[in-house]
């Protein structure tokens, strides 16, 4: 995993405030963009559990029912890279219990029908839980460590994603038996689910088995249970209370009202953080409209129907008011410094958190705010094309490697300055420059870009400008099946490359960094 080139100094330049952790938690589910994982961390919060909820970058997948889920949890809830083994034990301090739900297992068929991918998915789910249970071994509260498989009466998958499921049980076994786990262990067999919201399965007369399971958990971290347990419920179940559970009622209102109310968003940020240990000088000032002036005009030109974002701590109340008044489809959302980094990777934060309370909205453009401008539709030409992470490229796309950008040659060692020759030389010689000045598409699609590189810019030395070379770094290594750079989005980065149908949006064409209207 390409994360693991930084496993040297993960935690370096870690801020107490990205990722914290409760010392006195009392599970730990491990598992959250499943089902199964949500659905249980949600029953036992609603028992007054105290859950932490964590989710394996491994399993950021671009599907909508699991993004939609994840966006109603009221849980604590975080993504986490196994890679990152101080943080990850910093979790499971204070735990009593640890749940695991094997998402990238169970939902394998769902995350990728490439055969190899299925492979790559399933070893390194392995190797993640050998880990994770070495390390728990390490922490002296936890005294009940729980896996939940859906392997036996899966019915609807193949013999490979079966065989992924039976070697992760027989691990655990292992693990217990030969006193690698040193804690009580219990195993849950489960049902599959079938569908996006269902918790019956078409082989048991629809029980209900979920809240049972659930149940179930809570009476083992309650009661101490020495030894091995195995508990099966895929031959019978008990019955619940009639209709299901009133959470997953919860869940399927929410994304059926999601699927009708559909807006698409432009989004920019005027920021400046002089509160923020690493200070990049800015051109902004207070109260200065004019910086993205060029940027809201056009915009409201060739997107009409669209909404447009500003993301800012810089303008006051009645400059405000003015703009609304000029801009009614414009939201001016005010927000302060979430960390110690600069502006630039702060809105990186801000935009995963208003994706993720916004889950009506349908696409959404993430630009640079003064030096981009307007000419056509963005979200005509993305939903004409398909369900890809759009972005710009910079210099000659096809003929130039990432080293070729003294820029990125720079902030590579500025962003991680412990990366070894060998790490450096594999991300500098990647072919084609992405720009992240401009890039687009689907809620779903975007999340999971911005969640793996806000992994890494948690990672990152604060004195640097890191969203462009972590979005390479994501857009590359991790998704780049999902990726359309370039033209009819966006043109080529100042040398303005476009193809014959033009483009949406220009980014510093040639040298008209901003034309004015």
């Amino acid at each position: 995993m390409i994360r693991d080139l930084f496993s040297p100094y993960l935690t370096m330049y870690t801020q107490i405030g990205d990722l914290d952790y409760l010392p006195d938690t009392t599970v730990v589910v491990i598992g959250g963009m499943s089902f199964h994982g949500a659905m249980i961390a949600e029953y036992l919060h609603k028992k007054d559990y105290k859950v932490i909820l964590l989710e394996d970058s491994l399993n950021i997948a671009p599907v909508p029912l699991k993004w939609d889920r994840w966006s109603q949890l009221t849980v604590d809830k975080t993504f986490f890279d196994f890679s990152d083994e101080a943080k990850l034990k910093m979790s499971l301090l204070g735990a009593a219990t640890v749940l695991y739900v094997p998402t990238g297992l169970i939902d394998m068929e769902t995350m990728t029908n490439d055969p190899i991918k299925q492979y790559h998915l399933g070893s390194l789910t392995l190797a993640h839980f050998q880990k994770l249970l070495l390390l728990i071994s390490k922490v002296p509260s936890i005294d009940q460590v729980i896996l939940l498989s859906t392997v036996d009466k899966v019915l609807n998958s193949n013999l490979v994603h079966k065989t992924w499921l039976s070697t992760l049980e027989q691990l655990y076994i292992h693990s217990y038996h030969s006193n690698v786990l040193k804690t009580n262990a219990a195993l849950i067999k489960v049902n599959g689910v079938f569908g996006p919201w269902k918790e019956t399965d078409k082989s048991s007369n629809n029980c209900w088995y979920i809240e049972s399971v659930a149940h179930l958990v809570r009476n083992i971290t309650d009661t101490f249970s020495p030894g091995f347990v195995t508990y099966d419920f895929t031959t019978e179940c008990q019955k619940d209370k009639e209709g299901g559970s009133t959470i997953t009622t919860s869940w399927n209102e929410s994304y059926t009202r999601s699927l009708k109310k559909k807006r698409d968003v432009i989004a920019g940020a005027v920021l400046i953080f002089k509160e923020t240990k690493a200070y990049w000088p800015s051109h902004v000032h207070f109260n200065d409209h004019k910086y993205f002036r060029t940027f809201l005009i056009s915009a409201m030109k060739s997107a009409p129907e669209a909404d447009i974002l500003i993301i800012h701590n810089t303008l006051s109340d009645d400059v405000v008011e003015k703009l609304l008044v000029a801009c009614p489809s414009c939201q001016f959302k005010h927000e302060d410094p979430v960390n110690m980094r600069i502006s630039h990777n702060q809105r990186l934060y801000l935009l995963y958190d208003y994706l993720l309370n916004n889950p009506d909205i349908d696409y959404l453009v993430i630009s640079d705010i003064c030096d981009v401008s307007f000419f056509a539709d963005p979200f005509q030409v993305m939903k004409e094309i398909g369900d890809y992470i759009y972005t710009g490229y910079d210099v000659p796309f096809y003929s130039d490697k990432m080293e070729t950008l003294p820029w990125l040659r720079r902030m590579l060692t500025t962003c991680f300055p412990n990366l070894k020759y060998a790490e450096k030389n594999e991300i500098l010689n990647l072919y084609g420059i992405l720009n992240s000045g401009t890039l687009g598409g689907s809620r779903h699609i975007l999340l999971s870009l911005l969640s793996r590189m806000i992994l890494y810019l948690d990672i990152a030395s604060i004195y640097g400008v890191c969203d462009m070379l972590t979005a390479n770094v994501v857009l590359h290594l991790q998704q780049y099946d999902h990726v359309y750079p370039g033209y009819p989005f966006s043109g080529s980065f100042l040398t303005g490359i476009a193809g014959q149908q033009g483009v949406a949006i220009w980014h510093k064409r040639g040298g008209d960094a901003i034309i004015y209207f």
